[in-house]
């Protein structure tokens, strides 16, 4: 199951998080001074790549950089799309969004040109780890 979802910033968890000193190892990068300022001209335009837990918490799989800006630039909220793990078939309460069940419907969510994300994702769904 995949899900489009609107998600507010503070529900979402990085891996950083548990080791903030890593953060300034992705915030010191050329790359992440790119992102952000694309960001600053033309916002965050891609979802991101959500686990969403037994318990209900919210993991960032793809997006480290968008969230990372998104928290120093104070916006609330970031589209992403959510899958539940480890179990591909779980059930996701209390998470409302847009239903993704083909290729297609992935595909029409994005709006830039990276399409390294992307690739990411269909990948996730090649391996079985999403399930349409």
């Amino acid at each position: 199951m995949l899900i489009l979802a609107n998600l507010e910033l503070k529900r979402l968890k990085l891996r950083l998080d548990a080791n903030p000193s890593l953060e300034s190892l992705v915030t010191k990068t050329s790359d992440y001074s790119e992102v952000r300022s694309s960001v600053l001209e033309i916002g965050i335009r891609d979802p991101l790549l959500v686990r969403y837990y037994p318990d209900h918490s919210l993991l960032v799989e793809t997006g480290v950089q968008r969230t990372l800006i998104a928290r120093e630039l104070g916006i609330f909220n970031l589209m992403a799309f959510v899958y539940p793990f480890p179990d591909p078939l779980a059930p996701m309460p209390n998470l409302h969004g847009k239903k993704i069940m083909t290729v297609a419907g992935i595909l029409s969510e994005f709006q830039s040109q990276d399409v390294s994300v992307c690739i990411d994702l269909l990948d996730y769904v090649r391996r079985g780890t999403i399930i349409l």
